[in-house]
């Protein structure tokens, strides 16, 4: 007769020791695959995006096997040792087909019969959703890097003032001394006005409230995704309080413009809310007349839109009254501000992010105001208008172009009579109606709630409201390439480039794949420890089922209709006990035999049966 072995097959504990290896080195693999693909561009790759997705759900798949493998040969050795002590027909099949139907993981009495083989075979049923997840550690998104570039971009030119004032004008001739002084010739300039192209820029920022975008010339080389400083020159506007505000007030009152602060004793005459004019040289006998003298009546003479005093820097004059005030056309409760026109340097940061632009003013340095010549070189003779105007510098003039606009925008008159009447002004067009000054008029104008409040409920101030309108107006001029220099100024571009690319999160896939190596090593682990303590190896193979149940008759009468195995196993089987006997068995028989061969007392066969039943069966006939 053929002696059992007495130590484990190899196959078992290789299976176990390879299985989880295996499954703990395709998990690094995986890792690794994921890691060469980590922040490279997507047509970068070696291989196209589905494989690349193909590639890691195979290591999401081979890992999943490796472990499964691992954990159920675990099982088995722990199934065939629980069989040592008798059990139930009924608890070895649901104990056997756990592996296979998850509900038998939810029945009591497995847990009851064995809870080490309920948790391992949990762990053999959670392993495969745990490793779902791995591939998600691998995504596609955007990703910016930004770069340093030397790009050209074009800035306004104002030595070229054709391209801000048309040279076309049907207006009157003007007769200038040439140089020495001493031949008259005939000089034919005029004032045209901002060209079309400066007007609808200029004038769509200020009706819009906001930059248009600066495209043209300024992103010929600019990326879409960029950042960037320039610096250049261009026309301001600082507005400050007029000097001799009470004169100019009693001149206002003298010049039609009643009542502007809103006295009581106004009450049955027109009622003055703002007004905005241009200096006129005309009025020398008195010293603030050059700083405020209406050119116009109300409602009866076009107002100028460009300051004729030679005396003085070009400037725009605004008057509004205190809504608060009832001092009659006294000075204390009107704010009167001088708005000169000067050359200024502006530095801006610009950035463009997904065709969404933001312009940031860094800083501006103040250079000299802004005058228009009104005299020929030897200081002798003063020049008509407005072709005066057209015998400036071409800066001079490309300045006052500017000026012009926001004259026509500012100059008139706001005030009641009768009804709200509006004489040439566009004020109210603009964000200025926001203001802390305008807020109440324009609200009156438009009929709106008296208790309404402004827009984003942020009371601006009149004054910077005014200098950022000029400023965004002079800002614009970088989005008409029209204006812009022939020769373009380079500067340094902070380019932030996009495109899509892998991330990789390691977190996401050691995660899963982390909890389900840990699992396999605790059922490997018990595995061994089966495999040590029983001597054998088992598989779930239906040899090893006919080899344990060969020769061993069941001791109790089964009916016929019961013999052909079909489901489900009638009570009365189920009730039968089965144990296996194992290589330990086996020795301690062999050990018992010695000892009555050699008249020494026989040891206790704990856990063997006496009688037939000894052949595996333990009979049960109370369902019989």
């Amino acid at each position: 007769m053929a002696a059992a072995h007495s130590h484990a097959h190899w196959l078992v504990p290789t299976t176990l020791a390879l299985a989880t290896l295996f499954g703990a080195a395709l998990a690094f693999g995986h890792h690794v695959f994921y890691s060469k693909l980590n922040g490279s561009k997507i047509e970068e790759a070696r291989w196209t995006q589905d494989t690349n997705i193909s590639i890691g759900t195979a290591f999401t798949f081979l890992v999943r096997s490796a472990l499964v493998i691992a954990v159920s040969t675990a099982y088995w050795q722990v199934f065939w040792r629980r069989l040592h002590r008798p059990l139930p027909l009924s608890s070895i099949d649901g104990l056997a087909t756990q592996l296979q139907d998850a509900y038998q993981l939810l029945n009591f009495n497995n847990i009851k019969v064995s809870p080490l083989l309920c948790a391992i075979a949990l762990f053999a049923w959670l392993i495969p959703v745990a490793v779902v997840f791995p591939p998600s550690a691998l995504k596609v998104v955007p990703q910016r890097v930004s770069s340093q570039e030397m790009v050209p971009t074009g800035i306004p030119d104002y030595s070229a003032s054709e391209n801000f004032v048309p040279s076309a004008w049907n207006g009157e001739g003007i007769t200038k001394r040439n140089g020495t002084g001493q031949t008259l010739s005939e000089v034919s300039a005029y004032w045209g006005g901002p060209s079309t192209q400066v007007r609808r820029t200029l004038f769509g920022t200020a009706y819009q409230g906001q930059l248009p975008l600066l495209t043209g010339k300024l992103l010929t080389m600019i990326a879409p995704n960029s950042s960037f400083t320039l610096e250049f020159d261009g026309p301001s506007l600082q507005c400050d309080e007029a000097n001799n505000s009470s004169g100019i007030a009693v001149e206002l009152t003298n010049a039609g413009v009643p009542c502007l602060n809103g006295s009581t004793a106004c009450l049955n005459a027109a009622n003055s809310y703002f007004v905005s004019w241009v200096a006129n040289g005309t009025n020398d006998h008195k010293a603030y007349a050059t700083w405020g003298r209406v050119p116009y009546a109300i409602g009866t003479t076009e107002p100028e839109y460009l300051g004729t005093d030679w005396r003085h820097a070009q400037a725009i004059f605004v008057a509004h009254r205190d809504i608060n005030s009832t001092k009659g056309a006294s000075a204390e409760g009107i704010t009167i501000l001088n708005c000169t026109l000067y050359n200024t340097t502006y530095n801006i940061a610009a950035t463009y992010v997904d065709g969404e632009q933001s312009v940031s003013m860094q800083s501006t340095r103040t250079r000299n105001p802004v005058r228009f010549l009104s005299q020929d070189a030897k200081g002798q003779n003063h020049l008509e208008f407005p072709g005066a105007f057209s015998l400036n510098d071409p800066r001079v003039k490309s300045y006052l172009s500017l000026m012009q606009i926001i004259g026509e925008l500012l100059v008139g008159h706001l005030y009641w009579d009768v009804v709200h009447k509006t004489a040439y002004t566009q004020i109210l067009s603009t964000d200025l109606a926001y203001t802390d000054a305008l807020w109440p008029v324009y609200r009156n104008y438009t009929g709106l709630s008296p208790d309404l409040e402004p827009p984003n409920l942020v009371w601006l101030p009149f004054k910077d409201t005014l200098e950022e309108l000029f400023r965004n107006m002079t800002l614009s001029l970088l989005s008409i390439s029209s204006v812009h220099a022939n020769l373009t100024e380079m500067i340094s571009v902070s380019v932030t480039y996009t495109y899509n690319a892998y991330a990789y999160s390691p977190q996401r896939l050691w995660a899963p794949y982390g909890a389900a190596i840990m699992a396999t090593l605790m059922a490997v682990a018990v595995g061994f420890f089966n495999l040590v303590s029983s001597g054998a190896s088992y598989s779930n193979k239906f040899s090893t089922i006919v080899r344990v149940s060969h020769d061993r008759a069941i001791d109790i009468a089964i009916r016929d209709e019961d013999r052909y195995g079909q489901d489900p196993l009638p009570k009365y089987i189920g009730k039968a006990k089965l144990f296996v006997r194992g290589l330990k068995d086996r020795e301690m028989e062999s050990s018992r035999s010695s000892v009555q061969a050699s008249g020494l007392p026989e040891p206790a066969a704990e856990g063997l049966m006496t009688g037939r039943s000894t052949l595996g069966v333990a009979e049960d006939h109370s369902d019989q």
